[in-house]
């Protein structure tokens, strides 16, 4: 009897240490859980964070893109308005132009030689302020010579009209439009 309680004592015992192997092994794997978790949820926050920043930088970019359409909508409205401006300009000058070959021969000639002049001159001040303001809203905007395309376009079919009157290729364009004309194209080549 008594050796049966000592064997019992014994396996008790055995049983005992056993456990508590076995609870120091839990107990280890368990703090090796509490790190895990520890470290996965600081990646989290880490995640979050980054994600707060995408979200952050989506937005400025939103508005960011809304502003750049803002202006580019603006630089295309001023461009219209300018070239609007200049065809005005170049109706009233070739108007004026007519106007200067309808009059006669003997008195117009003086006439003629100073309103060519002056016309020439406030001509070339509005092409050369409309190519100015065109190039920096182009450069503005980063995009490409199309407007700046168009707007010589125009000044070339009122020169190519200008031109089939010999008197006036003679007088207004081969001495003073033409060589404008040929510096522009070597300074934007």
């Amino acid at each position: 009897m008594r050796r049966g309680k000592l064997n019992a004592e014994r396996e008790a015992m055995k049983c005992e240490a056993v456990l508590a192997a076995e609870v120091a092994r839990h107990k280890d794997r368990v703090a090796e859980l509490q790190k895990a978790f520890e470290a996965a949820r600081a990646e989290a926050t880490k995640v979050e964070h980054l994600e707060a920043t995408i979200e952050a930088m989506r937005q400025k970019r939103f508005s960011v893109e809304m502003e750049a359409m803002k202006r580019e909508a603006a630089a295309a409205a001023e461009v219209t308005a300018l070239i609007k401006s200049k065809e005005l300009a170049d109706n009233m000058y070739m108007n004026s132009l007519r106007e200067i070959m309808r009059t006669s021969a003997n008195e117009a000639q003086r006439d003629k030689d100073a309103a060519i002049a002056s016309l020439r001159i406030e001509y070339e001040k509005k092409f050369n302020l409309l190519k100015t303001r065109v190039r920096t809203m182009m450069h503005q905007r980063e995009a490409g010579w199309g407007a700046l395309g168009g707007v010589i376009a125009q000044y070339r079919t009122v020169l190519t009209a200008a031109a089939m009157t010999p008197w006036m290729d003679r007088v207004v364009v081969q001495p003073y439009i033409k060589p404008a004309l040929d510096k522009m194209k070597n300074k934007d080549a």
